[in-house]
């Protein structure tokens, strides 16, 4: 009888490892995708950024405006 009372504190043990590890690994994986970006920026948003940082003129702007909407 003292046998199988033991390996019951074992399994109870055992059982709440599992439990926190798999709460640690679901929290870690939320985490690990929120920091992720989602999509990136369009092509229009990184031509905006780059005409703000002074990389394009204006003109370059507008023309490549013109042929990222399609114009």
């Amino acid at each position: 009888m003292n046998g199988w009372m033991g390996g019951g504190w074992f399994m109870m043990i055992f059982w709440w490892a599992v439990i926190i590890v798999a709460i640690i690994l679901i929290i870690g994986y939320v985490n690990r995708n929120k920091s992720l970006p989602q999509k990136g920026d369009s092509a229009l948003e990184i031509l905006r950024k780059r005409y703000a940082a002074g990389e394009i003129t204006e003109d370059e702007y507008k023309r490549m405006k013109k042929e990222v909407l399609g114009l």
